[in-house]
């Protein structure tokens, strides 16, 4: 019940977020071109990948890559959290 509780609230206020972005112009359709065509080109030629390393193996180490990578970033902010909790006594 708690958990559902803090999904909704979580739900509405990415509702709220995403309401707040709808007042915002619409991109120029050159942009939008260039995203789609950007985007057409990456996703076109992740296959390529597939050539060297099976895509399933993909989809499982770059999460575990991109975890590595940003560690120092997470780590920091974990203990940022841990820290503002007095009861751990963390320092």
């Amino acid at each position: 019940m708690l958990v559902e509780a803090l999904g909704d609230l979580g739900v509405q206020v990415l509702n709220a977020v995403l309401n707040i972005l709808d007042v915002l112009p619409d991109m120029p359709q050159a942009v939008v071109s260039a995203l789609g065509n950007f985007f057409d080109l990456v996703f076109d030629n992740c296959s390529l990948i597939g050539f060297f390393v099976p895509l399933p193996l993909v989809k499982i180490l770059l999460p575990l890559v991109v975890l590595v990578v940003n560690f120092e970033h997470i780590y920091a902010g974990v203990m940022w959290i841990l820290r503002k909790i007095p009861v751990l006594g963390i320092e």
